[in-house]
């Protein structure tokens, strides 16, 4: 939608981590972890604009991983070819 807002939130790395059990349930998830600039490029890929990148350590009860958000927005006017 044409001025409307993003907002992601995401692990910084470039590891995929399984887990078989997630709150006592037994489960195959899969967790992938992503560089910065890799969702930055994306995001401005997708016709984005980006506002605000910014990154975290994780808080003394959290998985041990940085964390990082970037806060984007769409241009008011489409361009032509989009």
């Amino acid at each position: 939608m044409p001025a409307g807002w993003l907002l992601v939130a995401y692990h910084i790395g470039d590891q995929v981590v399984h887990l078989d059990e997630f709150f006592e349930k037994s489960v195959s998830l899969d967790f992938a972890f992503y560089q910065p600039s890799d969702v930055q490029g994306w995001l401005e890929q997708a016709g984005f604009l980006i506002k605000i990148i910014t990154e975290r350590a994780p808080y003394e009860q959290e998985h041990s991983h940085q964390r990082g958000y970037i806060l984007a927005q769409k241009p008011a006017v489409q361009q032509a070819n989009e």
